[in-house]
């Protein structure tokens, strides 16, 4: 009955024996450390953009993409609270991006935590120090001294609330040659996007439509950010997103090392165990340049396939 199902059901298995064989145990090549700033931290870690069942919420789909990328790719991902950053002051000393994704004033983002002048000071310290910060959505948002995005100096953009109406707002040409978007082949899907988010003077616009900006990036100190309006999950998003992060680390030179030029295919390395893999992820054959720590070669894979090779 169901031979089918069975013999799907024995590739599977099959699947996970050789990724076990392969594997054994060991931690896979990262390239940055990444902490995701919401106001559960570790509590709802990886889960902190579904309800029960894995669903998403429809007012933030737009937000469940950024962690389904982070979670294929080679980062070492934390996720810390405000409470976090309070108590333990060096903190934010082993990471190298921050990541507050959400609406304004939710949980998501952390509302009336950005009141507390200890932790606007812990973030802008660490990105004028060189850091690197990616908001998504109303990053920081909470109305409070004249502000929505309580990080506006750091992010380069903020939101309209009625506050600003009357300021001349002259920021509004577009620069699509960018690192972050050497990849997209067409145009980024920030899903349902944002309205009312302005550039200020200093940053720079990647994106903007009818006057709404949807992506920006800007330099505060020695740090970078990265403004995104909004990233539903899907393979491209999932390397705008990969790109992103580096660059606001300062780590374009460490694109091309366990890396795959086709944003379809995955490559990762565990270098303590001597072993790669190069993944497709889609139904269908794929052709791609593989990047390894030594050089680089073609590759042909077929639909679904995984190849293992030797460091």
């Amino acid at each position: 009955m169901f031979p089918d199902f069975i013999d799907y059901i024995e590739s599977v298995c099959n699947e996970f024996r050789e990724l076990y064989e392969n594997i054994k145990g060991t931690t896979p090549y990262c390239v940055k450390t990444v902490a995701v700033l919401n106001c559960w931290g570790k509590m709802r870690a990886w889960g902190c953009h579904m309800v029960h069942h894995a669903l998403y919420q429809k007012q933030n789909y737009s937000y469940a993409g950024v962690i389904e990328a982070l979670s294929g790719a080679p980062f070492d991902v934390k996720f810390i609270s405000f409470d976090d950053i309070r108590r333990y002051p060096g903190l934010l000393d082993d990471i190298d991006v921050i990541i507050n994704v959400g609406d304004g004033d939710t949980a998501h983002t952390g509302g009336s935590e950005w009141e507390d002048p200890a932790i606007c000071a812990a973030i802008r310290g660490f990105v004028y120090n060189g850091g690197g910060f990616i908001g998504v959505g109303e990053p920081s948002g909470h109305q409070y001294q004249g502000h929505y995005l309580q990080l506006s100096g750091i992010l380069g953009v903020e939101k309209e609330t009625g506050f600003t109406l009357n300021y001349d707002k002259y920021n509004w040409a577009e620069q699509r040659d960018h690192f972050i978007l050497e990849d997209v082949k067409q145009n980024v899907d920030f899903g349902e996007g944002k309205k009312n988010i302005y550039a200020l003077p200093e940053a720079q616009i990647l994106y903007q439509k009818d006057k709404k900006v949807q992506m920006a990036v800007n330099a505060f100190g020695k740090g970078r950010s990265v403004y995104i309006s909004g990233l539903p999950y899907s393979f491209e998003n999932s390397r705008v997103l990969y790109r992103a992060i580096l660059w606001a680390a300062h780590g374009e030179g460490e694109l091309n090392k366990w890396f795959s030029t086709n944003y379809n295919v995955e490559v990762h390395a565990f270098v303590k165990n001597g072993k790669y893999c190069v993944v497709n992820n889609t139904y269908e054959a794929q052709s791609t340049t593989v990047y390894t720590d030594k050089g680089s070669f073609p590759l042909n894979l077929d639909a679904n396939e995984i190849r293992w090779y030797e460091i």
